[in-house]
């Protein structure tokens, strides 16, 4: 009980100091409705809470993007810091035989992007963990394992794609202004606690919101990939070969970030279906 009156404290001190520059109610509701809209278009794919928490994502997007702003400079700056300490963790592989072939995949991608002052840089590093992640700045990195259980090029353009998408729709840097206002709430309130009530709230708030940014990234990469001559026909593979893995249920959904293969699949497959 202790525990869920102090996340409600910090919670209602968080609203209440920001409360000026939030969205108004008008600007909500027509962010609910676009939420609803973007999704029911994507009728047979995705999940019943999809919509529901689409609403609950334009809210932050809108809230961080009111309460904190990074220059194309300050986030230049972000992104090389953070890549300097991840290249001190992760094992870079810079002679590995993908790479020729990621770089020309990276120009072919990136020649229509939203924000085109962002160089994206491919790095690839050993590990056996099929994965990729994109950080601020344009830097994506993609493991060995990734490369190895991919089976065609048009599978891994659409994965890069994927993670050029993160970075061009700002989800990144998003995800950078949280942490900033994250370490700014551990600064001010010292206690033991703290780290409960972070991984909490984290999960209480982003795990689920987090899905919506990778149905957007998906459907942009499917544009990306697409106009860069990449074959539609295989940008589902990953997820097919995925969804054998799949454990569904509505706890799975809400504590994870990603949405299940599955839905991603079905997705996948509307946008070749209404690109004939």
């Amino acid at each position: 009980m202790k525990k869920r009156l102090l996340l409600i404290f910090l919670l209602a001190g968080f609203l209440k100091s920001f409360a000026q520059d939030l969205p108004s109610m008008e600007q909500m509701l027509h962010a609910y409705r676009n939420a609803i809209d973007a999704f029911q278009t994507n009728q047979g794919c995705g999940h019943v809470l999809d919509g529901p928490l689409a609403f609950g994502k334009e809210l932050e997007r809108s809230s961080l993007d009111l309460l904190i702003q990074v220059s194309p400079d300050e986030e230049k700056t972000m992104g090389k810091e953070v890549n300097a300490k991840m290249r001190e963790e992760l094992t870079v592989v810079p002679d590995h035989w993908a790479q020729a072939d990621l770089n020309n995949m990276i120009r072919k991608l990136s020649g229509r992007l939203k924000r085109s002052y962002v160089a994206y840089k491919a790095i690839v590093f050993q590990s056996e963990e099929v994965n990729a992640f994109a950080t601020v700045g344009g830097y994506i990195y993609i493991t060995t394992g990734l490369l190895d259980f991919v089976e065609s090029m048009d599978e891994l353009a659409f994965i890069v794609a994927h993670e050029i998408s993160h970075n061009d729709l700002e989800h990144t840097l998003r995800k950078q202004k949280k942490l900033l206002m994250a370490s700014n709430l551990g600064r001010m309130i010292n206690m033991e606690t703290l780290t409960t009530v972070a991984l909490n709230i984290n999960l209480m708030l982003s795990a689920p919101f987090d899905q919506i940014d990778e149905y957007a990234a998906d459907r942009n990469a499917f544009d990306l990939a697409l106009r860069a001559g990449y074959d539609k026909n295989r940008f589902a593979d990953f997820f097919i070969k995925l969804e054998q893995y799949e454990q569904p249920g509505l706890l799975t959904k809400l504590l994870s970030t990603h949405p299940f293969p599955s839905d991603r699949k079905n997705c996948i497959q509307q946008y070749i279906d209404n690109s004939k």
